[in-house]
């Protein structure tokens, strides 16, 4: 198991923190999401060392600069009094000089074993943090786990899908950027760090479809369930059917767009037997119900 150190100045201001971080650190950002990890503060700021506890809870890509990305951390708990990072390595038995410090906590996100955080949480004077696995699931920038009793009363099968979703949903927000797909609408939370779309799978996950990127697109809530109900169907090239008597409120979203927006790279788009498993166990399901004619997809 692993924790994280970031290097960031904290305000204590929010409760609620985002941070910017390389993007080049987003494997390891991965690894450490819903984990505990620890807030240091560079050497040019007095006194620097350790000063608090922190959730990641979080992260999505920074569209404004795709050099970085940033984490949310979250339940933050100050130390008493900064630790140094020679308080750390004089408590661990470590010998090195002033070099190897900034060298060593100087990047802004690294992960680290588990074991430190707790002997720098003891050193800061704070109780252990809270279980790895029993922590309750959070998450900072809209992405919504449909509720399952079977994973959600695992909390290894819970955190295992949560790292997942997370994952799967930073990939769909880097291919599509923060907007809607079918819409194309974008709507952000205050300070622009949190976008309300979530991953829609085509092919539902719980039947045999694929957890990647060629088998979901970002979508705000009501189309998200307007796709899964089979409200409308997507052809292999984007094009978008609906089905007679749609919802008006879909219709008003859609303002006659008949296409959806796929990204750039044509081999991120959807792969064409997940658009057709949803043609024909959603789609065709929905105008059998309404007695409209059939519809086959290419």
């Amino acid at each position: 198991m692993v924790s994280a150190i970031i290097n960031v100045r904290y305000d204590f201001g929010s409760s609620v923190k985002y941070i910017r971080v390389a993007r080049a650190a987003d494997a390891s950002v991965h690894r450490a999401f819903q984990r505990d990890v620890l807030l240091y503060h560079p050497r040019d700021v007095k006194p620097s060392g350790f000063y608090a506890v922190g959730r990641l809870i979080d992260f999505c890509p920074d569209f404004d600069n795709p050099q970085f990305m940033y984490v949310a951390v979250s339940h933050i708990r100050s130390f008493p009094e900064p630790v140094s990072a020679r308080q750390y390595l004089k408590a661990t038995n470590q010998i090195v000089d002033e070099d190897w410090i900034y060298r060593r906590f100087a990047p802004g996100f690294r992960l680290i074993p588990i074991a430190y955080l707790g002997i720098i949480e003891q050193l800061g004077g704070l109780r252990l943090g809270l279980s790895e696995l029993d922590a309750a699931p959070l998450t900072a920038f809209g992405a919504l786990a449909q509720f399952d009793h079977k994973w959600f009363a695992d909390p290894a099968t819970r955190q295992a899908r949560q790292a997942r979703d997370a994952q799967l949903r930073y990939q769909a927000l880097e291919e599509y950027g923060p907007a809607c797909s079918v819409t194309n609408i974008t709507i952000a939370a205050p300070g622009g760090l949190g976008y309300e779309v979530e991953v829609c799978h085509l092919w539902a996950f719980g039947e045999g479809g694929p957890d990647t990127i060629s088998n979901v697109m970002p979508a705000i809530r009501t189309v998200h369930w307007c796709i899964d109900k089979g409200w409308f169907g997507i052809r292999s090239a984007g094009e978008i059917v609906t089905a007679p008597g749609a919802p008006h409120s879909l219709m008003s979203l859609l303002k006659g767009r008949k296409q959806i927006r796929f990204p750039l790279n044509p081999r991120k788009w959807p792969d064409p037997n997940c658009l057709r498993w949803h043609s024909e166990n959603r789609f065709q399901k929905t105008l059998e119900l309404l007695k409209a004619p059939d519809q086959r997809f290419d």
